[in-house]
């Protein structure tokens, strides 16, 4: 791993750090797109009382299998989750939108310098619902993935408006 290029644990502490950021958090990673509503999950965060992260349904098993799968309660609750199971009894994948209450704050630092190899922000989530009482909010609506300029390309494309979409004509 490259020094120069921390991990999205080690940057969120940074950003934590350098700020003084005392108060709850919303957490959005930049390489997924919902169809959602963010107001929807805050307001069910804030009911919760605790931190909370965001689910969605996924179909397709070879997907489940390369993401985070979970397991949830009737009630939401994350009972554990699994990162790339080779067999899932679910197909329930944490979606990369968390809600992280003030006192959760501490761990972002604690786990990151405890465990330099923690990487990607879906391992702290992880290891987050293993150690606490964390909810999963259903995301319901299409969901994007941002791997690449093309699949970027096409869903920009996708979200342009009809008049970009023309060709354009000289007067």
């Amino acid at each position: 791993s490259d020094p120069n290029c921390p991990s999205g644990v080690r940057s969120l502490q940074r950003t934590v750090d350098a700020l003084y950021l005392d108060e709850d958090l919303l957490i959005v990673h930049a390489d997924s797109l919902f169809e959602c509503s963010i107001s929807d999950f805050i307001e069910y965060a804030i009911n919760k009382g605790t931190s909370c992260i965001t689910r969605y349904y996924e179909k397709r098993m070879m997907v489940v299998q390369s993401s985070y799968a979970l397991n949830v309660s009737s009630k939401d609750e994350v009972i554990d989750v699994l990162y790339k199971p080779f067999r899932s009894k679910t197909h329930w994948c944490i979606a990369p939108i968390y809600y992280v209450k003030r006192m959760d704050i501490p761990y972002i630092s604690g786990k990151a310098i405890v465990d330099d190899d923690l990487g990607g922000l879906g391992n702290f989530v992880s290891w987050l619902c293993e150690n606490e009482n964390i909810y999963a909010y259903e995301m319901k609506g299409k969901k994007y993935e941002i791997s690449n300029l093309n699949s970027y390309e096409k869903i920009k494309k996708e979200f342009e408006p009809a008049a970009f979409n023309t060709a354009k004509t000289s007067e």
